[in-house]
């Protein structure tokens, strides 16, 4: 038995502990450190604008739920790197502080940025409703069912991970090692891996991320197309109407006032930022899947090293959401400033 009490299939070391070890005490923890943080920040500030601005609009409850979500996938991202931290400084404590970032605030963190993706696609949705249905938006997109669908993301997610959590205790294991001379024995407070677990955790990974994950993101990018043609045909029809005695000249085109802009601005960077920093997560799930020594005890380290790739950009998106509101919401920019900048 390994010192993480993995039970699984034997296999060969793909990549050396060691160098694994630099890369992530030299490289990707400081890192996920400074984004965590930036993160932490950025979307304590979108809760507090976003309180003062007030829940006028359904997609105001959709920007708060975002908001505190990413603020939740930023500080678990700090906890897990801490732990990481911890766990190089002491290998031999009696704590195994790489379990503990894997297993219980790991998995958390995985569902909460999972969480995060779904509600940015409720979000883009609605918008595209406003756009392509403005007439019938309040019929179909109601706020009792908004926050119902909010609830449901929530819902769905945390009744996957908490069933992990639960079935993968931290308990204290006897630890073969120390010196030949001695009968004394060694404990150490970590999780016990079994057969029952580990198909849970593949079975998550496939629904939660290669479909509710990839599900929500198609979702994102449809609406945000049909949002941006739906802005553009309403522009030109307004356009060939203000220019109607004028036709040969420029009825054929469009004219988006800055309004529009910035809103099909805003839909196309979310999608197009979450999509890209989703990406290393689904390569690595392919990776888990194709190579089955990923799962022998011998590359533990590596498959967390990957993990640890995959948070870095999931980091990125959490942070992305204050900067788009800041740049191309007046309301929030104007509140942000008043709040903070000024005397």
């Amino acid at each position: 038995m390994d010192e993480f009490n993995v039970t699984a299939d034997t296999g060969y070391k793909l990549v050396s502990d060691d160098l694994i070890r630099f890369l992530e005490l030299s490289l990707l923890i400081p890192l996920n450190c400074l984004i965590s943080l930036m993160g932490v920040v950025a979307n304590s500030f979108n809760v507090i604008i976003l309180a003062r601005l007030g829940f006028k609009q359904n997609m105001s409850y959709g920007t708060m739920a975002l908001s505190i979500t990413d603020l939740t996938v930023s500080g678990l991202q700090l906890t897990s790197e801490i732990c990481y931290v911890f766990y190089y400084m002491t290998e031999s404590g009696s704590i195994n502080f790489m379990a503990l970032a894997t297993v219980p605030v790991g998995w958390m963190r995985y569902a909460v940025l999972n969480i995060s993706g779904w509600i940015t696609s409720l979000i883009a949705t609605e918008r595209c409703f406003c756009v392509i249905f403005p007439f019938h938006v309040k019929q179909i997109c109601k706020r009792s069912v908004y926050i119902i669908a909010l609830i449901l993301i929530y819902f769905v997610y945390f009744s996957f991970v908490f069933p992990i959590i639960i079935l993968e205790p931290f308990t204290w294991q006897e630890v073969s090692g120390g010196s030949l001379n001695t009968s004394a024995q060694t404990y150490i407070y970590t999780v016990v891996f079994d057969d029952s677990t580990l198909k849970l955790e593949k079975l998550f990974d496939t629904i939660c991320v290669l479909g509710f994950a990839l599900l929500s993101q198609i979702l994102l990018l449809v609406s945000t197309v049909y949002m941006a043609c739906g802005i553009i045909i309403s522009s030109q029809v307004r356009t060939s109407h203000e220019h109607k005695p004028h036709q040969g000249s420029v009825s054929g085109q469009s004219s988006l006032s800055l309004k529009e802009k910035r809103l099909i601005s805003v839909a196309v960077w979310l999608a197009v930022v979450l999509l890209i920093c989703s990406i290393p997560r689904y390569i690595v799930v392919a990776v888990f899947a194709i190579i089955p020594a990923m799962h022998a005890p011998q590359n533990y380290t590596l498959t967390n090293f990957l993990v640890d790739i995959s948070d870095l950009f999931i980091n990125v998106n959490s942070v992305f959401t204050f900067f788009v509101y800041f740049a191309m919401n007046r309301n929030f920019k104007s509140m942000f400033l008043t709040v903070f900048c000024n005397n």
